[in-house]
Order: C-alpha cells, then structure tokens, then sequence
C-alpha cells in the first residue's frame, strides 16, 4: 500500500498543479470581468455571507482565476 501512495505522489507531482498561464487576451478579460463567467453573479466589494453547517460564514464575492491544474490554462 505505501509503494501505491509513493507511485500516486509522484504521477501527482509530476503531472498536477502545474502554473497559471494567461495569455493577454486571458488577463485583459480577467481584469475587465464584472460578473462570474460560471453562475453570472456581479461582484462585489461588500462582504457577504452563507450558512454553512449552521454557521454564519463571511466571503467575499470577487473574481479569481480559474484553471486547469492539470494543463494550467
């Protein structure tokens, strides 16, 4: 069992989390964005909050960029 996790660590290292690449294009669109590109909610700089597991949890509404960690685009 410990060889199989030693093998899955190292096929994850050599082939996971690969770095961000942005094009121009990519960041020019990125930093011009005011709504998320997956479920179209505007962003925001007030803090808002969800209730997770019966706790009151604050998060910020602003973009990030999403990527594949695989191939990094």
């Amino acid at each position: 069992m410990f060889e199989e996790v030693r093998s899955s660590q190292s096929v994850m290292l050599e082939n996971f989390n690969k770095p961000l690449k942005m094009t121009p294009e990519n960041e020019r669109d990125f930093q011009n964005s005011t709504s998320c590109y997956i479920c179209g909610k505007e962003y925001s700089d007030k803090d808002n909050f969800i209730i997770h597991e019966g706790k009151k949890i604050k998060i910020k509404n602003h973009p990030v960029r999403d990527h594949c960690h695989i191939t990094g685009k």
